[in-house]
């Protein structure tokens, strides 16, 4: 088959937020460190990480949009964090209690009692608070025990 037989059945739009997102959806990345621990603002700004939510959320309100876009970011942060500390260093240890703690600020009730020790705790804990109080609680217990 040809791509040209190729049909797309949707029409591929982006969200109409994605603008404000380019303009603002950093602060938070920012206010929580992620930035610079994970990358330059130049290497982060390539990524273009408002543009992808945007297309991958294209009917999400603002606030659902920006909280896709934080969830990413602290992916990406998390991802870029790794080869640029525990990676280059050989601290495998590290990485082992970073990734260890992380359960920590994803309790199945409540806010963490733990007090967060890296932008990656104090982000994570954040987005845990506002994604989660619609959420099961077998969810949580699923997304916690996922590392």
């Amino acid at each position: 088959m040809s791509t040209s037989a190729l049909r797309a059945h949707y029409t591929w739009q982006g969200n109409p937020n994605v603008d404000l997102l380019n303009r603002s959806g950093d602060d938070w990345t920012y206010d929580m460190g992620l930035l610079p621990v994970a990358a330059d603002p130049e290497e982060w700004a390539a990524i273009g990480l408002a543009d992808c939510t945007a297309w991958c959320y294209p009917a999400a309100d603002k606030d659902e949009l920006f909280l896709a876009y934080h969830l990413y970011a602290w992916m990406f942060a998390l991802d870029l964090l790794f080869p640029r500390t525990f990676k280059a260093e050989r601290d495998l240890q590290g990485a082992r209690a970073l990734v260890d703690r992380l359960s920590l600020f994803m309790p199945l009730h409540g806010a963490s009692p733990a007090m967060p020790k890296h932008p990656i705790e104090r982000s994570l804990a954040d987005l845990w608070i506002r994604m989660t109080p619609t959420r099961s609680t077998d969810w949580k217990r699923n997304m916690r025990n996922a590392h």
